[in-house]
Protein backbone atom coordinates (compact mmCIF):
# COMPACT_ATOMS: atom_id res chain seq x y z
CA UNK A 1 0.00 0.00 0.00
CA UNK A 2 1.41 3.48 -0.69
CA UNK A 3 2.73 5.27 2.27
CA UNK A 4 0.58 8.75 3.96
CA UNK A 5 2.32 10.84 1.13
CA UNK A 6 0.72 9.62 -1.92
CA UNK A 7 -2.29 11.78 -2.98
CA UNK A 8 -4.97 9.57 -1.79
CA UNK A 9 -3.49 8.81 1.90
CA UNK A 10 -3.28 12.45 1.88
CA UNK A 11 -6.79 13.32 1.24
CA UNK A 12 -7.88 10.53 3.83
CA UNK A 13 -5.82 11.67 6.42
CA UNK A 14 -8.30 15.03 6.47
CA UNK A 15 -11.77 12.86 7.22
CA UNK A 16 -12.70 13.60 10.95
CA UNK A 17 -11.98 11.02 13.40
CA UNK A 18 -15.41 10.95 14.74
CA UNK A 19 -17.75 7.65 13.50
CA UNK A 20 -18.59 9.72 10.41
CA UNK A 21 -15.17 10.03 9.60
CA UNK A 22 -14.01 6.27 9.93
CA UNK A 23 -17.25 5.15 8.06
CA UNK A 24 -16.04 7.35 4.89
CA UNK A 25 -12.51 6.15 6.05
CA UNK A 26 -13.13 2.56 5.37
CA UNK A 27 -15.33 2.88 2.43
CA UNK A 28 -12.47 4.38 0.52
CA UNK A 29 -11.02 0.89 0.65
CA UNK A 30 -14.01 -0.71 -1.93
CA UNK A 31 -15.76 -2.48 1.24
CA UNK A 32 -12.55 -4.25 2.60
CA UNK A 33 -12.05 -2.74 5.62
CA UNK A 34 -14.04 -3.54 8.25
CA UNK A 35 -15.66 -0.84 10.49
CA UNK A 36 -14.88 -2.14 13.55
CA UNK A 37 -10.81 -2.23 12.75
CA UNK A 38 -10.70 1.08 10.44
CA UNK A 39 -10.04 3.42 13.39
CA UNK A 40 -6.05 0.67 14.05
CA UNK A 41 -5.72 0.88 10.28
CA UNK A 42 -5.79 4.51 9.94
CA UNK A 43 -3.33 4.92 12.76
CA UNK A 44 -0.86 2.35 11.54
CA UNK A 45 -1.30 3.88 8.08
CA UNK A 46 -0.49 7.31 8.89
CA UNK A 47 2.56 5.93 11.11
CA UNK A 48 3.76 5.13 7.50
CA UNK A 49 3.52 1.53 8.55
CA UNK A 50 2.12 -0.79 5.50
CA UNK A 51 -0.95 -3.01 6.99
CA UNK A 52 -1.26 -6.08 4.56
CA UNK A 53 -4.53 -7.51 5.77
CA UNK A 54 -6.96 -6.20 8.79
CA UNK A 55 -10.18 -8.04 10.24
CA UNK A 56 -12.50 -6.37 13.16
CA UNK A 57 -13.49 -10.30 13.68
CA UNK A 58 -16.19 -12.30 14.69
CA UNK A 59 -18.12 -15.16 13.23
CA UNK A 60 -17.57 -15.43 9.92
CA UNK A 61 -14.51 -13.24 9.70
CA UNK A 62 -10.82 -13.61 8.89
CA UNK A 63 -9.80 -13.25 12.81
CA UNK A 64 -12.05 -14.17 16.45
CA UNK A 65 -10.41 -10.89 17.10
CA UNK A 66 -9.88 -7.80 15.64
CA UNK A 67 -6.69 -7.92 14.13
CA UNK A 68 -4.75 -6.38 11.73
CA UNK A 69 -1.35 -7.87 10.44
CA UNK A 70 1.64 -5.14 9.29
CA UNK A 71 5.02 -5.28 7.38
CA UNK A 72 8.56 -3.66 8.83
CA UNK A 73 11.80 -4.00 10.59
CA UNK A 74 11.41 -5.12 14.39
CA UNK A 75 11.11 -1.44 15.45
CA UNK A 76 8.19 -1.14 13.37
CA UNK A 77 6.24 -3.30 15.93
CA UNK A 78 7.11 -0.99 18.45
CA UNK A 79 5.97 2.08 16.77
CA UNK A 80 3.01 0.63 15.95
CA UNK A 81 2.56 -0.57 19.88
CA UNK A 82 3.23 3.15 20.84
CA UNK A 83 0.85 4.75 18.07
CA UNK A 84 -1.65 2.64 18.99
CA UNK A 85 -1.24 3.02 22.85
CA UNK A 86 -1.15 6.56 22.90
CA UNK A 87 -4.48 6.88 21.07
CA UNK A 88 -5.91 4.45 23.86
CA UNK A 89 -6.42 1.66 21.77
CA UNK A 90 -6.99 -1.56 23.68
CA UNK A 91 -4.07 -3.93 22.38
CA UNK A 92 -4.20 -7.37 23.36
CA UNK A 93 -1.39 -9.24 21.89
CA UNK A 94 1.59 -7.88 19.39
CA UNK A 95 3.18 -10.53 17.97
CA UNK A 96 5.22 -11.78 14.42
CA UNK A 97 3.83 -14.73 11.89
CA UNK A 98 5.48 -16.51 9.39
CA UNK A 99 2.81 -17.34 6.67
CA UNK A 100 2.77 -20.36 4.35
CA UNK A 101 2.80 -19.24 0.52
CA UNK A 102 2.94 -22.37 -1.95
CA UNK A 103 4.40 -24.52 1.40
CA UNK A 104 7.58 -21.95 1.75
CA UNK A 105 7.94 -19.23 4.65
CA UNK A 106 7.46 -15.90 4.04
CA UNK A 107 7.54 -13.02 6.60
CA UNK A 108 7.72 -12.60 9.38
CA UNK A 109 5.06 -9.90 9.78
CA UNK A 110 3.81 -8.02 12.50
CA UNK A 111 0.58 -8.90 14.09
CA UNK A 112 -1.38 -6.82 16.79
CA UNK A 113 -4.96 -8.08 18.00
CA UNK A 114 -7.17 -5.88 20.40
CA UNK A 115 -9.86 -6.86 23.12
CA UNK A 116 -12.62 -5.35 21.20
CA UNK A 117 -13.85 -3.75 18.21
CA UNK A 118 -12.74 -0.14 17.58
CA UNK A 119 -16.03 0.97 15.94
CA UNK A 120 -16.69 3.35 18.50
Amino acid sequence: MDSVTSPREAELAKLPWDREGLVEYAAAFSGTLDLGIARAVRILREADLHTIESCEGGPDHSYPEPTVKFSGTPACGWKAAAQLMYRGLPIKRLGQVWTFEYGLPTGPDWIVTFTRKLDS
